[in-house]
């Protein structure tokens, strides 16, 4: 076990009111982006409100009740969380990623993550519209039927540091140390990625309490 610094403490906003819908409808637009496929936009607009994990939990409740649940079993997306913000900018909530109806908890916990360590402005600038892009990926086109929840954009190389015999990721930004697997509070699990390595980490303070175990 040992100790590293923790992370800086992004502002939290005030209250947990979720906001008040522009109008009750669900927005579903589709765009060409090649000759032979569709991405299709699964839209919510809303007034001003900041982006908060209860926000990510409401609307993608709804996202996997509209569209993951009626997929079949062995039936994969590609999707993209997006926000557009109230000056008119949009961004991207972690990279693409490649799943089916079985991931909804794990995505959810990776998209809280990953928020949590944004920077001020996702927290602090208040948003107009969140926006789950996605195409089905056709059965013929399907190269693997496994899953890919990731953190990290592709070809991201993350430095890392060797401590008695094991090599850790050189930064403080958690969701960059691997799959998260369970994020409770001031408890984290994490999985190394292509390792059987699990790092599970206790907040204590100003300091990250790490564990090791393998499986």
């Amino acid at each position: 076990m040992f100790h590293v610094p923790s992370s800086m403490s992004v502002p939290v906003s005030v209250g947990t009111s979720l906001p008040t819908p522009v109008n009750n409808n669900y927005v579903t637009k589709e765009k060409k982006y090649t000759k032979n496929s569709k991405w299709i936009n699964f839209t919510k607009n809303f007034k001003m409100t900041l982006l908060t994990d209860d926000l990510i939990t409401k609307y993608f409740n709804q996202f996997r009740l509209d569209v993951l649940d009626k997929l079949d079993h062995n039936e994969f997306i590609l999707l993209f969380l997006k926000f557009k913000f109230s000056a008119g900018s949009y961004k991207t909530l972690g990279p693409l990623q490649k799943i089916n109806k079985g991931d909804f908890d794990d995505l959810l916990t990776l998209y809280k993550t990953i928020l949590e360590n944004k920077s001020a402005e996702y927290h602090n600038t208040p948003i107009t519209r969140i926006i789950f892009s996605y195409i089905r990926i056709p059965s013929d086109k399907l190269k693997s039927d496994n899953s890919k929840i990731t953190d990290t954009k592709k070809n991201k190389k993350v430095e890392s540091y060797k401590l008695y015999g094991y090599n850790f990721p050189s930064t403080m930004d958690l969701s960059q140390w691997g799959r998260m697997i369970m994020n409770k509070g001031k408890s984290k699990i994490i999985k190394k990625a292509n390792s059987d390595i699990l790092f599970y980490i206790s907040k204590r303070g100003s300091t990250n309490e790490v564990v090791l175990k393998s499986f």
